[in-house]
């Protein structure tokens, strides 16, 4: 009984420790969509105003739809890596009191 619970939070560790590689593999892909998003959202216009570009200038949108998706990214997939890191040391410690036991 304990060799398979012993088997499934090994597995569980290997597991989160694959997401984290996907998401690592997943920048590039982020970045490339969060920059083409950039250049079209400020033509968009708002549900009761205008378009960002008319409001601020094209290149000021395109530099603040950057700033602001970039930051968002950033964060969220530090967020992301944060929890699977978290659940990789919940697992481990679940692991060492299994085999102590």
């Amino acid at each position: 009984m304990q060799n398979k619970e012993e088997q499934k939070y090994e597995r569980e560790i290997r597991d989160n420790y694959d997401g984290i590689a996907k998401l690592k593999k997943q920048i590039p892909l982020g970045i490339l969509t969060m920059t083409a998003f950039s250049f079209l959202y400020p033509l968009i216009p708002g549900r009761r105003s205008k378009p960002l570009a008319d409001l601020i200038g094209y290149p000021y949108s395109v530099i603040a739809s950057l700033i602001v998706g970039g930051l968002i990214y950033f964060f969220s997939y530090r967020i992301a890596v944060k929890k699977r890191v978290h659940k990789i040391n919940e697992l481990k410690t679940k692991l060492q009191l299994s085999k102590e036991e």
